[in-house]
């Protein structure tokens, strides 16, 4: 079995090569997982963001409501 290394091809080991490839697998999947928790987390600080901006834009609305009656 020949593993393409950039422009190169070279002979392995079919067992070496399906063990190299499992290797990678597991670390893509490990990332993966990683970028998933990272993405959950941030999702989750933009959404209490966006209630912290929310609550603020509401205080401001009601702090200028008595200013329509003048």
């Amino acid at each position: 079995v020949y593993q393409i290394v950039g422009p190169v091809m070279i002979k392995k080991e079919k067992s070496k090569l399906k063990e190299d490839i499992s290797e990678k697998k597991k670390l893509n999947d490990m990332r993966l997982e990683s970028y998933d928790k990272q993405i959950k987390k941030l999702t989750e600080e933009l959404q209490e963001l966006q209630k912290l901006l929310g609550l603020k834009m509401w205080h401001r609305r009601q702090s200028f409501e008595h200013l329509k009656y003048l």
